[in-house]
């Protein structure tokens, strides 16, 4: 059996004890990372907790007779009410005992779910925004990677809610979200909030909406501002913000990065110019970084990073643009 194999039945093996509260605090993590990583792993992770939810003894009374099969398992999770359980927390069985004879149903189920899944999973190219949410607690920072590309990093106490259809890329925002926008000049990316909108077509940049009031910093590109038919344009190194309703005057920036501090050892790269990602390095770590080579201000890096060490960023950087790098102390050379 090859490798690919092996990793699928063994990740198979870690959700379903995982849903059940059987993992190590390490296997957990484990599997929280892999929950992050996508909305589709996040959607799988709370189907399955809705199927094993079956095997619990409020549906299977001792003496109910023969146990059901897989396939009816999967008929009674999809006419079931959707009340996934909270992300992360354990499965609510009711108080309720697991009865040992369903346990070879609830198995087949689950790893025929699983196997389903992996098949139908649409192609990473197709862009299919769907009715998903994230939310994140009270000291949660959580990373979002979308279909399209886009990535966005949610600050504790937000929740970010996919609302775009496959013509359109749009997502509501309550709370801090700091987005890197996947350039598609035929599809803008909408970000709704109470407080007004934010329509890009590639960029980065952070916004910090309440009930009533809006915060828009741009790092990266332009973003068109727009409340109750008034819209501006705020450019990179830029803020501005509503205030019960009204536009504020665009403000300059001298320090994006400062405005941004909540975001932890991050860093997320959308197609940007080499030289803009060798800016950020050198702010980010403290560090000199000299670019050498004829097309080395031509190249545009794709990439996410959290907690990384300056060597692992720079060995990633310079594999994605076919440089040689070399990391000294507080220097870096990139050569083209």
């Amino acid at each position: 059996m090859d490798g690919q194999s092996d990793g699928n039945r063994f990740m198979d093996s870690l959700l379903f004890r995982s849903v059940e509260g059987q993992t190590t605090p390490d296997e957990e993590e484990l599997v929280n990372v892999w929950r992050r990583a996508s909305l589709d792993n996040e959607a799988a992770w709370q189907r399955l907790a809705r199927l094993l939810a079956l095997t619990s003894a409020q549906y299977l009374p001792p003496d109910a007779g023969q146990p059901p099969d897989g396939a009816a398992l999967i008929r009674r999770t999809e006419a079931r009410p959707r009340s996934a359980p909270v992300a992360g927390g354990p499965l609510d069985h009711g108080g309720h005992r697991l009865w040992r004879w369903t346990a070879g149903a609830a198995v087949a189920a689950v790893f025929l779910f699983l196997s389903v899944y992996r098949l139908t999973q649409p192609p990473a190219s197709v862009l299919a925004f769907g009715a998903d949410e994230f939310a994140t607690g009270l000291t949660d920072i959580v990373t979002v990677r979308l279909r399209d590309g886009s990535v966005v990093r949610l600050a504790p106490r937000s929740k970010l809610r996919l609302i775009g259809s496959g013509t359109e890329r749009a997502v509501a925002l309550e709370g801090r979200g700091y987005f890197a926008v996947a350039r598609q000049p035929d599809k803008p990316f909408t970000v709704r909030t109470r407080s007004g909108d934010a329509v890009v077509l590639g960029t980065r940049f952070e916004i910090n909406a309440s009930d009533q009031d809006l915060r828009l910093v741009v790092e990266e590109g332009r973003v068109a501002l727009a409340v109750g038919g008034r819209q501006v344009d705020v450019q990179a190194g830029q803020m501005s913000s509503v205030v019960e309703g009204a536009i504020s005057t665009v403000v300059d920036l001298s320090d994006v990065k400062s405005q941004l501090g909540w975001m932890g050892n991050f860093l997320v790269f959308q197609a940007t110019p080499l030289d803009r990602v060798a800016a950020e390095i050198e702010r980010h770590y403290s560090v000199e970084v000299t670019l050498s080579g004829t097309v080395a201000l031509q190249q545009e890096v794709t990439a996410t990073f959290s907690d990384k060490t300056l060597d692992e960023v720079v060995r990633i950087v310079c594999k994605v643009v076919g440089a040689q790098c070399v990391v000294r102390g507080n220097t870096v050379r990139i050569q083209l």
